[in-house]
């Protein structure tokens, strides 16, 4: 095969691998993120097989040394040594469906790095790349007007923070093709893709991308007025840049004037303040990853593992989390790439990436110093140039401060990184190539590549596929209530192996917990059981890769205790009792892995209850309640076992703070209230009534029963002004109770005058 046509599969692969953003594979776990991943392992495996062949036949094609080159290569050196000390080593290797981050999943990132400052070796190859990187994101805004209704959208991409970084290189890139063409349709082209760009920003409202991009537009200006040649230019950047900064001063100490009132700038703008919930989020985050390093100086070195935050996060969970976010709380991400980086793969992986940035800024600089002449060929960069991808260096490394890379930004990152290397290269006199090729076997080199690659593509890709389809088909067949074939699914789900298996076997195990009480009255004990017993099987494989997980220790005993409930139920009450305390033992495991989980106190007290050790689960409530005093849960739960045990005062002591503390949300009131309305009519103990729907009205003024309810014991005890006041509010909820209101307040006027 001829240099030529090796180089041009090699550049059509490059150009197809951005296709695979586009894909999107519905009958797959995290579709947005695994089927994008798997595909594009496939296609890099594949062009590897030509690349191979093509640098040992072309040597002069082999990747040239740079400080770029070396910097990459060591910070994934960095992640690959931190697997060694990886509390996770499956997740650090092979990563998760959810993420497709693992080293396997990055070194194909890696893979089209070398691909590209292969085989693209002049600046009019990257301008070229750059302009199909624009059209890719341009296609992504345009997978928006499908949900224009909508004040946010994911776009093809599957998060708001992925494609609120795409359009940031997207500004940038567009900036730099619009400074190098001459020809005015051409520029006009560039100018009418702005639009299209800042729309698909506005639809991601990502606060870290808003921080990004002024970030970088400050970077640009600042590189512009520092470097510019000429003075009058130098003094109109520094005039912009003084305009710039005022601008966005002025902006934030007016931010809460009403103008801003309603509008997208206000709320970007309003969305910087303390009380930001993902900021608070975050920070609490943060800190844990601070406590863990405090604590363990030796995972300063090497971090915990690629991909493990999650450990970190668990063990220094703050119960302050709850005040901002009840649903969100387990993080296998920093949300911040330094410290993602520098607790996962320590300060050897955190220097390797620094020294990366580092070395993609020098390269550019560089490239601008040497700067001799203005085309296609030319190796240098002009002062515009050097200022704009600054600044698109400066915006990603700044919006990554408050998420993490993602399929799509690892493709756009290595090409920027390619072409930072390639400056580098060319201009440390290393652009000049030999020529001539070897003698080699051909045939036989691609035989042997494609065998290799046929196992990565087939053992691993191809089954995570597989994988991913049983698990979906496993689900189906859960909800259809047809558990026979849900279980051979899983089975073949099983004999598959696949390195990425976490997630479906996790899922199995949920599908049996939430459909459980469905499915033991509709369903054969035989076909239950069996599928039950291969969940146990799939959650204990799980908590092997990492038995500090608390959330997957939760899951076990989730599952346990459902065998547990399974078992009483056909009064086999020995086993029930085993599986029970295997749950129970889960359960301790997990609270150790994460002490300030508030709701792991609530699950392990009805797994006490269910050993009659009604004391211990109070003692373990009254603990999570004082861990977390703003959580319902604990609260909830112990106005329950007071009112059983008939500890009237303890139950009116902690009702208040659990329907206060957002309990009204938390259950299912109708019922959770009614038994408690029952006893209290029962005994005419009108106190205690008043003072329970004083607190629920307090909450939920929409209910007229309760609301009807608590102006009859108002007027029991007294309080006629309360009885009078929740029975006008009646006509608030519903006008057609007009005349019983009527009646009721007559009869409360005659009883005030006696």
């Amino acid at each position: 095969m001829s240099e030529k046509t090796f180089r041009s599969i090699l550049k059509i692969g490059v150009f197809a691998s951005l296709a695979t953003i586009f894909v999107v594979i519905s009958n797959m776990y995290f579709p947005y993120v695994s089927s994008k991943q798997l595909i594009f392992n496939i296609l890099i495996e594949i062009l590897l097989v030509f690349y191979f062949v093509f640098i040992i036949k072309y040597p002069k094609y082999r990747p040239k040394k740079s400080l770029v080159l070396i910097g990459l290569v060591s910070y994934f050196l960095a992640i690959v040594l931190s697997l060694f000390v990886s509390v996770d080593f499956n997740l650090s290797f092979w990563g998760d469906m959810e993420r497709m981050l693992g080293l396997f999943g990055l070194l194909h990132f890696l893979a089209l790095f070398f691909i590209i400052i292969s085989v693209f070796r002049t600046k009019k190859d990257y301008y070229q790349l750059f302009n199909v990187l624009l059209v890719v994101c341009l296609l992504i805004v345009f997978f928006l007007f499908g949900s224009l209704g909508e004040k946010h959208s994911q776009s093809i991409l599957g998060n708001r923070a992925y494609l609120a970084a795409i359009m940031l290189f997207a500004l940038f890139l567009n900036s730099l093709m619009l400074n190098r063409v001459k020809d005015w349709w051409l520029k006009l082209l560039y100018i009418s893709a702005f639009p299209f760009f800042i729309f698909g920003l506005i639809k991601a409202d990502i606060s870290g991308s808003h921080a990004g991009l002024a970030v970088g537009i400050f970077v640009s200006l600042f590189i512009f007025s520092i470097f510019s040649k000429n003075r009058k230019i130098k003094v109109i950047g520094l005039s912009a840049l003084s305009v710039f900064v005022v601008a966005i001063v002025m902006l934030f100490a007016f931010r809460d004037h009403k103008a801003f009132d309603n509008n997208y700038i206000g709320a970007a703008l309003r969305d910087f303040n303390s009380e930001n919930v993902t900021l608070n989020t975050r920070l609490i985050s943060w800190k844990a990853a601070g406590k863990y390093l405090i604590d363990h100086p030796v995972n300063l070195i090497f971090g915990v593992g690629h991909g493990n935050y999650a450990l970190i996060f668990d063990k220094y969970f703050d119960a302050k989390f709850y005040d901002f976010d009840r649903s969100q709380t387990y993080f296998d991400r920093a949300h911040n790439n330094l410290i993602d980086i520098g607790t996962t793969t320590g300060i050897v992986g955190l220097l390797a990436y620094l020294a990366l940035m580092v070395f993609v800024f020098v390269s550019f600089v560089k490239a601008y110093v040497k700067n001799k002449e203005n085309d296609d060929s030319y190796k240098g960069l002009g002062v515009v140039e050097l200022s704009i991808l600054s600044g698109l260096l400066a915006a990603y490394f700044i919006q990554n401060l408050a998420v993490f890379d993602s399929f799509a930004t690892y493709i756009f990152i290595m090409i920027i990184i390619a072409f930072a290397h390639f400056l580098n290269v060319a201009n440390s006199g290393g652009e000049e190539m030999a020529k001539g090729s070897r003698k080699v076997k051909e045939s036989t080199l691609f035989i042997v590549f494609l065998i290799i690659a046929s196992f990565f593509i087939f053992n691993v890709n191809v089954r995570a596929i597989k994988t991913s389809n049983l698990a979906i088909e496993g689900y189906i067949a859960f909800h259809n209530k047809d558990l026979v074939k849900a279980y051979n699914m899983y089975s073949e789900m099983k004999e598959l192996n696949s390195f990425l298996i976490r997630d479906a076997r996790g899922t199995c195990a949920d599908n049996v917990v939430n459909f459980f009480p469905l499915l033991l009255e509709d369903t054969s004990k035989e076909d239950l059981e069996r599928i039950i017993l291969l969940s146990i099987e799939f959650v204990d494989a799980n908590v092997d890769y990492n038995p500090s997980d608390s959330m997957t220790l939760f899951k076990a005993s989730r599952i346990y205790e459902t065998a547990s409930k399974f078992y009483l139920h056909y009064r086999e009450n020995e086993k029930a009792s085993d599986y029970n305390m295997i749950a129970l033992n889960y359960m301790n495991l997990a609270i150790e892995s994460s002490p300030q989980r508030v709701p792991l106190y609530s699950y392990k007290s009805n797994l006490l209850l269910s050993f009659n050790k009604k004391e211990e689960a109070i003692s373990l409530l009254v603990e999570a309640s004082s861990i977390n005093t703003k959580m319902p849960d604990p609260f909830c739960q112990l106005s329950d076992l007071y009112f059983t045990d008939e500890n009237i005062d303890s139950f009116l002591d902690v009702f208040p703070k659990c329907i206060n503390n957002g309990g009204l949300i938390y259950l299912g009131m109708e019922d959770f209230v009614s038994k408690f309305e029952k006893y209290f009519y029962e005994r005419n103990d009108w106190e205690s009534l008043s003072i329970m729907y004083k607190v629920l009205i307090a909450n939920n003024s929409s209910n007229a029963s309760w609301l009807s309810n608590s102006a009859l014991s108002h007027q029991n005890i007294g309080d006629y002004e309360t009885a009078r006041l929740h029975a006008l509010m009646i006509l608030d909820v519903d006008k057609s109770y007009q005349n019983a209101v009527d009646k009721f307040l007559n009869d409360l006027n005659s009883v005030n005058e006696e």
